[in-house]
This record gives structure tokens, C-alpha cells and sequence, in this order.
């Protein structure tokens, strides 16, 4: 039995006055996860140190990690509110096709991440520079490997905010606001 894909009801409607507030929650929580993925090892450095008793919550190390994490949660801002913008017309897109649920959401946003990162990537790989030792190799396995990594937690966690503040639930009869 063949489905046609275009006759299944919506589960869910995009809310009109969560367009905005969904494309920011997107950004903001985007940025937050980059900021995360990006200073998570430093920040586990400095809870180790501070377990260990080699610095204090008080001491400089400390505090010099939370003007590093405030810019790079800012610049993340930034880069995502224009990346933001760009994917736009894929919301709209899969929208209109029908793809309004949550996992439709994670996948766009953690395919559309890693192949941003991936192709911003793309430039340093050892085919394109001409080089092909063995160190050249693994350094650019490592920097793929952590940009697929951050694009799907990212990317997916970007989705899902969008998701989980633009759309609601839709029931036969029910009010969607």
C-alpha cells in the first residue's frame, strides 16, 4: 500500500506570533551549545583545579574563564543570528512539504550545521593544501570528526529549540494558540 506523504495530517502548526520568538530561541540556544562545545574543556580544567584545591573560585584563573566564556557566547550570537537568517528559507521549505515535527527539526538543523562546518572545513584538508604526511592526515581526521561532532550537537540543539517554541500540538478541534 502506497502513502502518499502529502495527505497525512499535520501533527503539528507553526504558531505565527512564535515565528520571531522561535528564530531566537534557535540563536540563543545554538550559541549556548557552541559556547558549551567550545570551552567545555577549558571549564572542566578549571572545576578539576578547583576540586583539587589549586585554585578557588575567587582566584584568577577562575575569573578569567568568564570573560572568554561571555565573548565567545556573544560572537556565537552573532554568527548564529546570520546563519539563522540563511536557513530561513529551509524552515519555510520543510514547513510547506510537512515536515513539522521534532525530528525533522534536529536532522535539519544538525545537517545543515555540519555541512556549514564541514565546508568551512573544507579548505585545510590535506587534498586541497597538496600535503599528504601521515601527522597532516590525523589532524585533519581529528578537526572532521570534531566539527561533525559540534554541528549535530549544535545544529540539533538549534532544531529543537525552534521546534519546541514555534510549533505546537494540533488535535482534531483544538485551539493551536
Amino acid at each position: 500500500m502506497e502513502v502518499d506523504v502529502h495527505k497525512i495530517p499535520a501533527r503539528y502548526d507553526l504558531l505565527p506570533r512564535r515565528r520571531v520568538v522561535g528564530y531566537f530561541a534557535a540563536v540563543f540556544a545554538g550559541a549556548g551549545a557552541t559556547t558549551i562545545f567550545l570551552t567545555g574543556a577549558q571549564a572542566a580544567l578549571m572545576v578539576g583545579a578547583i576540586f583539587f584545591e589549586r585554585a578557588s573560585v575567587g582566584s584568577g584563573p577562575f575569573l578569567s574563564f568568564f570573560p572568554i566564556l561571555m565573548f565567545t557566547f556573544v560572537i556565537a550570537s552573532a554568527v548564529w543570528a546570520v546563519g539563522g537568517l540563511l536557513a530561513l528559507p529551509l524552515w519555510f521549505a520543510l514547513h510547506r512539504v510537512g515536515w513539522k515535527g521534532p525530528i525533522s527539526a534536529v536532522l535539519a538543523g544538525a545537517g545543515l550545521v555540519t555541512t556549514t562546518y564541514l565546508l568551512l572545513l573544507a579548505p585545510l584538508a590535506p587534498s586541497v593544501t597538496g600535503t599528504s604526511s601521515p601527522d597532516d592526515v590525523l589532524t585533519i581526521l581529528v578537526w572532521t570528526s570534531s566539527a561533525v561532532a559540534m554541528g549535530v550537537f549544535t545544529g540539533g540543539t538549534a532544531g529543537y529549540a525552534l521546534w519546541r517554541v514555534a510549533y505546537r500540538r494540533t488535535d482534531a478541534g483544538a485551539d493551536p494558540s
